[in-house]
C-alpha cells in the first residue's frame, strides 16, 4: 500500500470513529489479559499475612518455618492430602496457602 493510500485509509477510519482497540475481538483479548494479571496479583503471596497464618495455624507444631524440611513445592500437597491428623483441622483458602508459602520462602 502506498503512503498516500495508507493516509487515505487512516483518515477515513478516523472520520468514522474506527478504532482497532475497540473491536469486539480485541476487547475480549484485553479483558482476558487484565483478568490474568489481576488473578496473578491476587494469588501472589503476602509474607506478612502468611506470618500471621503460620503463627495461628502452624506454629503450635512446627515452631519456626525454618525448621520445616518439606520443599515448598510439596507443602500445599501435604496440607491438601490431610494425611497428618493435625492438618485435617486446617482449612486454608487458595490465597491463604499462597501467603503461607510466601512467608515460609522468606524465612528459608
Amino acid at each position: 500500500m502506498s503512503c498516500t493510500r495508507f493516509g487515505q485509509v487512516l483518515a477515513s477510519r478516523r472520520s468514522t470513529g474506527y478504532r482497532l482497540a475497540m473491536q469486539p475481538a480485541n476487547r475480549v483479548g484485553v479483558l482476558f489479559s487484565v483478568l490474568a494479571m489481576m488473578s496473578a496479583q491476587a494469588l501472589a503471596g503476602d509474607a506478612g499475612r502468611g506470618e500471621a497464618i503460620f503463627r495461628s495455624t502452624c506454629a503450635s507444631c512446627h515452631v519456626k518455618p525454618t525448621r520445616l524440611k518439606t520443599p515448598l513445592s510439596q507443602i500445599r500437597e501435604k496440607l491438601a492430602s490431610r494425611a497428618i491428623p493435625a492438618h485435617q483441622l486446617v482449612h486454608l483458602s487458595e490465597q491463604d496457602c499462597e501467603d503461607l508459602l510466601a512467608h515460609i520462602a522468606a524465612k528459608r
